[in-house]
């Protein structure tokens, strides 16, 4: 007896430990009458899927819903009762005498049910592997219902997504919100239009987003990069003449409708334990349907992603040549649903009164009508005939020589620019117009702009300007994306400059989407297809291109290859590895500089080297001295072109462009050939005034005087050496500490000035005689007028004061600093003017004036809430970090203020001033100056006790003006009593007493985001630190202010904690030598 109650016990025991391992789990199905409580489970068969009763996180609610059962976090991809949630565990799944599964709240009654009319007690509810839940009548195997008809926000592989024509769709639906599953605002699903099938997001019923149309090859035009070589694809089937779409993947996936309208594709990463996100649409807001209304273009960066920041949001609307918005205030204020008008409206359509504009490479909504013809002249005839067409496009003949026609009738919505020549769903637009908006502008020598590019003589776009020779490039869609042509790939250009005849081209759009590695961690890299140039061209790669070669074999050769551990190509990999959570430890990895030998001028990549995955090209010719550098490397690819040979012609007006030739025939073809007196300057592509001496004029000189005009300039000569020596020495000792000023490299000359040139009769015209009611302002080198050019345009006049020598120094290198940064947060330089001693430039007019105009102002400040506050920080934030690192120069500015922070109309912050601004060298981390310059009060104290300056100096300077935009108070200006407490000192006191929101602008709504501004009350103490070494770099203020995890370093106390009783600093002193004399200066800090 008690050997049996032992037995018993034992086996009780056991069922407890398999119900503990297992859960309380009642199989993979579920069978007439029987019923799921709360707490129950039942798993499909090969335990993949689970279904019982969930709560979203944050909510006590409870509904019955699918998930992965052996994933954490919870994964749910299906519920149920998502419109009827239970308030408590009481609910009750059955499959009950009605023939249907119920779920049951309250006092048994039903909230929710598979509603099918079958009343068969032989059925059965089973939970299958791929997530669908079916009920079924057993004898019949007949499927009564099933979830995979009925989804919520995931679509699964297999699951159908339906096309039927009485528009009885499958859709899913989002959340409402993270913890509630109720339906959203966002559905998704297939858009039948006259047998165009295509993928569809609507919010409330409007169209928000479209895949493009399918195009029987196996992919949607819009998203092409997913097709049956990417990590998923979709695929049309027909079954019982029901059309439906499916995804098909290798890997354990699902596709969501997020919250905020996003369809978003993941892959489970077994090895880091969590779900990543691989690809999702839409992009960026370009992708959304009719962002920018009818007649309107719209751009932006194609790697940004869609951000509630308007302020900082790269998108931006374009009207179509010819067009005006309809509402300009609606447009200035970035709100651009309204869309663009015809300035002249069409009205004698086809009688010589009209025209059309070519748009090349746009996407555009689905064409309105269509019809086949045999030539593309007939297509033209159509759409003007017809005042209601306002473009056609052709598309290729087929086999039987036939055009097929494209008409978009009314209005066109939904307009982008291509970014490649393969680019499906893409068009050559003829956009129909009144004949007085087509401009007959002669553009021979060069090309127009290209998406806001200047394309610098001779690079061609068309072939009618530029040379032929530099063809390589094409304009694609309106306003243009500017392209690099190879023989086989199209690759992006990010930067021109014309005077290294220099290029930067991006990952091609063909390659990001040609290899995509499960672990994303080759994705948006260079890959299997080399960059090839032709060589006949005359483009070659530089040697400023480090290239980078991933999991290679390891018996490469090793010239030119380097291997080695300590390689910039090692650290880039651990530094990716870092970012991506990718375990790319093991793989083998090599460098080489590209350009020196002959194969790699004109060629880089893989192929070469058999066996290799992946390539990268870092624009920089060794990273082993900079960190920095390191966590901040993007690939990219610098490509140099040959000076041009003069311009191919025909006839003398082929030439008119080319001062001073004429089209005459050379050995190898008719070109426009200098004058007499005139040479060809291939620099600039111009004929210049040839040196008469170097061209033989003194052999017709006599011997005498031959020999006085070689001994008159030879001692001259020597006369002057001996003095530049002198001035050599001189300026070497005064400025062995400081680095050079732009214009100490190019010359002092105004002919090196890359910006244009004003006449000072045009600009006294301009500012109205620099009248006192143009005077914007005044600063420390003279005064700022308004002005506004023939053609409308207003702008901002910077006149020196006369006879200032150090105005003078600024305005040099000011001109040839601005001229060569370009950057949406630094204000735009048009032009110069010299008149003798008039010196002024001409700047970009700021409708807004500064940024202390407002903010130090009782009443004007109110105008700042806290988001334009926070989006005018991180304006000058992402300022700072393109003259510290993005550029191509690096600039330390030096001056940075609230009054050198200027707003355009739409508050979008500007950094200017560039008067005080130093370059510094690719390895240079600090210099010295014995001239110490700047406004006191956001000088950093190395700079203004010691005269070193580096990034931190104005990393300093931004984190006094950020306390000044949180506190609406002037550091200079602020005083209180206790302790003598500057702007800094009061804002630590407060820190420290954990009293941050005390610092706040009394005028800022109390409804403000204070964790944000609890965080820039951080960012900037953090930059007022007093050693320099302590503060972090432009690029980790961004970072941190656009992060939304607040572990950030702890500050320590700030420099000029407490006032001194003077407020004036004296600079470093420093020793400077002449030919013959030393000398000790000393400086001043003063404001300005």
């Amino acid at each position: 007896m008690e050997g049996t109650i032992d037995k018993g016990y034992a086996f009780l025991i056991s069922c407890f430990i398999l119900l503990y391992i297992f859960g309380f789990s009642l199989g993979d199905s579920l069978t007439f009458n029987q019923t799921i409580r709360d707490g129950q489970t039942i798993i499909s068969a090969g335990r993949i899927f689970e279904l019982g009763f969930f709560s979203p996180e944050g909510s006590n609610n409870r509904y019955v819903g699918i998930w992965y059962h052996d994933l954490q976090p919870q994964t749910v991809i299906w519920v149920a009762n998502r419109e009827y949630a239970l308030p408590d565990s009481s609910g009750i799944l059955t499959l009950g005498k009605t023939g249907n599964l119920q779920i049951l709240g309250a006092k048994q009654k039903a909230i929710w049910s598979t509603e099918t009319s079958s009343a068969s007690n032989n059925l059965t509810a089973v939970l299958t592997d791929s997530g669908n839940l079916m009920l079924i009548e057993r004898n019949l195997s007949n499927i009564l219902w099933q979830s995979f008809d009925q989804p919520t926000d995931t679509l699964l592989p297999g699951m159908k997504l339906k096309a039927n024509l009485d528009d009885k769709r499958v859709l899913l639906q989002s959340w409402k919100s993270i913890n509630d599953p109720s339906p959203g605002n966002f559905e998704f699903g297939i858009d039948v239009s006259e047998l165009n099938y295509q993928l569809s997001m609507w919010a409330r019923n409007v169209s928000y987003w479209r895949s493009g149309a399918w195009n029987h090859s196996g992919f949607f035009e819009g998203i092409p990069e997913v097709n049956e070589h990417y990590l998923f694809h979709f695929k049309m089937n027909t079954d019982n003449e029901q059309l439906y779409f499916t995804y098909i993947s290798d890997y354990r996936s699902r596709m969501v409708v997020d919250i905020s309208g996003r369809l978003q594709f993941y892959i489970w990463y077994e090895m880091g334990g969590q779900w990543k996100l691989f690809w999702w649409q839409p992009t960026n807001r370009c992708n959304i349907y009719s962002t920018c209304g009818s007649f309107a273009v719209c751009t932006t960066d194609i790697n940004s992603e869609i951000d509630d920041d308007t302020l900082n949001d790269p998108t931006n609307c374009t009207c179509l040549q010819g067009f005006e918005p309809n509402s300009p205030k609606d447009w200035h204020s970035r709100n651009w649903s309204g869309g663009c008008k015809r300035k002249v409206p069409l009205s004698r359509c086809g009688q010589g009164e009209d025209g059309f504009l070519l748009l090349k490479s746009m996407q555009i909504a689905e064409a309105d009508d269509s019809f086949e013809t045999s030539t593309k002249e007939s297509c033209e005839t159509e759409c003007r005939s017809n005042c209601d067409c306002s473009a056609y496009a052709c598309t290729g003949g087929n086999s039987a020589g036939t055009v097929r026609c494209l008409l978009w009738l009314r209005n066109l919505t939904h307009l982008r620019p291509a970014y490649s020549v393969r680019d499906e769903g893409s068009y050559d637009l003829f956009l129909h117009v009144d004949a007085s908006q087509i401009s007959t502008r002669s553009r021979r020598r060069q090309c127009g702009d290209c998406g806001g590019q200047v394309i610098p003589y001779p690079l061609s776009t068309e072939k009618d300007c530029g040379d032929p020779a530099y063809g390589s490039f094409t304009c694609y869609g309106y306003p243009g994306t500017l392209s690099f042509d190879t023989p086989n790939v199209s690759y992006p250009i990010i930067n021109i400059t014309a005077e290294s005849r220099t290029l930067v081209i991006g990952i091609s759009y063909e390659s990001s989407f040609a290899f995509l590695s499960y672990e994303r961690c080759y994705s948006m890299d260079f890959v299997s297809t080399d960059l090839k140039l032709d060589p006949t061209q005359p483009f070659h790669i530089t040697t400023n291109n480090t290239i980078l070669l991933v999991d290679c074999p390891t018996h490469l050769p090793p010239s030119p290859l380097n291997c080695t551990n300590s390689n910039t190509c090692d650290k880039l990999k651990q530094d990716k590895q870092d970012r991506n959570s990718c375990s790319i430890n093991q793989l083998s990895c090599c460098s080489y500089v590209a350009g020196y030998l002959p194969s790699t001028m004109y060629s880089i990549g893989i192929s070469s080297f058999a066996g290799c995955r992946m390539y990268t090209s870092i624009l920089v010719p060794d990273l082993e001295s900079s960190a920095s550098a390191v966590r901040n490397w993007s690939s990219a690819v610098e490509i140099e072109w040959d000076p041009p040979s003069e311009p191919l012609c025909f006839l003398n007006e082929d030439c008119r462009d080319w001062p001073n030739s004429a089209c005459n025939t050379t050995k190898s073809a008719r070109r426009c050939i200098c004058n007499a007196n005139f040479q060809w300057n291939s620099t600039n592509g111009s004929c210049i005034p040839a040196d008469i001496l170097a061209n033989g004029g003194l052999e017709q000189i006599s011997n005498h005087k031959s020999m006085l005009a070689v001994i008159i300039p030879v001692t001259i000569v020597i006369g002057i050496l001996f003095i530049g020596v002198c001035i050599y020495g001189l300026k070497k000792k005064m400025n062995i500490l400081r680095p050079p000023l732009l214009f100490d490299k190019l010359g002092d000359g105004k002919e090196d000035f890359d910006a244009p040139s004003f006449d000072y009769r045009s600009i006294l015209s301009a500012t109205n005689n620099f009248s006192d009611s143009n005077k914007l302002g005044k600063g420390g080198f003279g005064s700022v007028y308004k002005g506004q050019l023939p053609g409308g345009q207003e702008i901002a006049v910077k006149r020196l004061s006369r006879g200032s020598d150090q105005g003078l120094e600024e305005f040099k290198n000011e001109v040839t600093l601005i001229a060569k940064l370009q950057h949406r947060n630094l204000v735009r330089l048009l032009g110069y003017c010299i008149q003798g001693d008039e010196k002024m430039l001409l700047y970009e007019y700021m409708p807004n004036k500064s940024l202390d105009y407002f903010l130090f102002d009782e009443n004007r400040r109110t105008l700042l809430d806290w988001r334009k506050r926070f989006s005018i920080t991180l304006g000058i934030a992402r300022g700072l970090l393109y003259l510290h690192q993005d550029s191509r120069l690096r600039i330390i500015h030096r001056d940075l203020k609230a009054s050198n922070v200027l707003l355009d109309e739409e508050l979008t912050p500007k950094i200017s001033d560039f008067g005080m601004a130093r370059i510094f060298g690719g390895n240079q981390i600090q210099a010295n100056t014995n001239r110490v310059v700047g406004t006191y009060g956001y000088m950093s104290p190395e700079y203004a006790l010691d005269g070193t300056f580096s990034v931190k100096s104005d990393v300093f300077s931004f984190g006094v003006l950020l306390l000044e935009i949180i506190s609406g108070k002037k550091n200079t200006g602020f005083y209180k009593s206790e302790h003598t407490l500057t702007l800094l000192g009061h804002a630590w006191r407060l820190w420290k007493e954990n009293k941050g929101l005390e610092l706040m602008d009394p005028q800022l709504n109390k409804a403000s985001n204070v964790e944000e501004i609890l965080k820039c009350i951080h960012v900037g103490l953090v930059c007022v630190q007093e050693d320099a070494t302590d503060r972090p770099t432009m690029a980790s203020v961004v970072a941190m202010l656009t992060s939304e995890i607040a572990n950030f370093p702890t500050p320590k106390q700030p420099a000029f904690f407490t006032r001194t009783t003077s407020s004036t600093v004296v600079a470093s002193s420093s020793v400077s030598e002449s030919c013959s004399t030393n000398e000790v200066t000393m400086s001043l800090v003063s404001g300005r």
